[in-house]
């Protein structure tokens, strides 16, 4: 090849040549390596579960992550195998963690678009046993009444969290720790009613028991046919008389006095038998149970025992008058110690000291009587006997052989008869 043709071949060529040397020179020195180059890392942590936290079949694995330019990708990896990948923003996965049991390893590997990767780990404790769960009590097709214990026996590789009883279907009652028993209401429900224990473990993992009962809401019928005497004071032997019936059966029927069971028959006749000369006020009522636990009872009766019966009392006397003083109207008891009310009267004929009757207080030229009540204390079983009711009345003629008192200012009162009348415990 001559020079001539080498050099016109050749000259496009520098021309090339210059045009690149001329851009490159434009372009600021490193500035296409650098964009080239990105070694910076994503930045990536933990959100959740927490570390060792005890998680079910499924848990929600959460991280914050965040890069110099962008995250564009992360995976999650569940005991070194690639259960799933996210490339945008939430970073979170849910992945099954079934047939698990024990420590297991999560791993997040999260990468940027150089291609930069951040790995962190955490571990959790799967659970995927069921936690163990048996009923303790009501028996199978038991009789219960409108109120029974219901307890269920549980357990659990980790730990039972809750347990909720269900009543036909309905949740009554939520128990968070032993012991795992609920007495539920079940009034108004009759025949058989199902009863369901749901219990749940940390993990989430559950397991149900069931049992049938038979309820039994209706409380019995009870009546006391025969009680006693309300009037005046009983003494020895005093019978009460009950009937009482149950739609289903009766356990037992009881009497009850001044708060005491005195009798508790498991079959008719229902009675009880007291000694009235022991009591003072008898209140006395009849409940009835049934087999299921259902109970009724009686509105209480009342009876004035013999220790109630006020003592003897001596007539009413006189102490001897004094012009212008009180004078005392006594009545003296023989009995015994307890607090009793008396009544003190006075009957005579009223006149006025003056030519005129004083209506004005209340009395005329007729006959009438005077009234004061007084209460004084008797002691059971104390010897000391002697008690004195006081009636103050003025003595307007102390030389009298059948004295006249001034009860009200002038108006004289010449008492013809007294009494000395015992009214009521006080």
């Amino acid at each position: 090849m001559n020079h001539h043709l080498r050099g016109r071949l050749l000259a496009p060529l520098s021309v090339a040549a210059a045009a690149t040397a001329a851009l490159t020179a434009l372009v600021p020195a490193g500035a296409a390596s650098a964009a080239a180059k990105d070694t910076t890392k994503p930045k990536a942590s933990f959100t959740a579960p927490a570390v060792n936290a005890i998680v079910g079949s499924k848990v929600t694995t959460t991280i914050s992550a965040s890069d110099n330019k962008k995250v564009t990708k992360a995976q999650l990896y569940v005991a070194g195998k690639l259960a799933g990948t996210r490339t945008a923003a939430p970073w979170s996965l849910t992945p099954s963690l079934a047939g698990k049991n024990g420590t297991v390893k999560l791993e997040w590997r999260v990468y940027d678009a150089a291609g930069n990767k951040t790995v962190v780990t955490r571990t959790v404790v799967a659970d995927n046993t069921k936690p163990k769960a048996s009923f303790s009590a009501p028996a199978v097709n038991a009789l219960v009444g409108s109120k029974t214990a219901t307890t269920v026996a549980v357990s659990d590789n980790t730990k039972v969290v809750k347990a909720q009883l269900y009543v036909a279907g309905t949740l009554v009652g939520t128990r968070t720790a032993a012991p795992w028993s609920l007495t539920p209401n079940l009034a108004g429900k009759n025949g058989s009613v199902p009863l369901e224990w749901r219990v749940y473990d940390a993990a989430g993992n559950s397991a149900a028991v069931t049992r049938t009962v038979i309820v039994d809401s209706t409380a019995p019928t009870v009546s006391i046919t025969g009680g006693l005497d309300s009037d005046g004071y009983l003494s020895g032997p005093q019978t009460i008389t009950v009937d009482a019936s149950d739609d289903r059966a009766l356990k037992y029927v009881e009497i009850i006095v001044n708060g005491q069971v005195v009798a508790r028959d498991t079959t008719a006749p229902y009675t009880a038998t007291i000694d009235a000369s022991k009591y003072g006020k008898i209140i006395y009522s009849a409940r009835a149970t049934d087999t299921a636990g259902n109970i009724r009872t009686t509105a209480d009766g009342t009876a004035n025992g013999e220790l109630l019966a006020p003592p003897p009392v001596d007539a009413p006397a006189f102490s001897a008058p004094t012009a212008g003083e009180p004078t005392l109207v006594s009545c003296t008891t023989n009995g015994e110690w307890r607090t009793v009310k008396y009544e003190i009267t006075l009957t005579g004929g009223a006149y006025s000291m003056g030519s005129a009757p004083r209506k004005d207080y209340g009395w005329n030229n007729g006959s009438a009587t005077y009234t004061q009540t007084a209460t004084t204390a008797w002691k059971v079983g104390s010897s000391y006997q002697p008690k004195v009711l006081l009636l103050p009345v003025m003595v307007a003629d102390p030389g009298s052989t059948s004295p006249e008192h001034s009860v009200y200012g002038g108006v004289q009162f010449a008492i013809d008869s007294t009494t000395c009348q015992p009214l009521a415990d006080f």
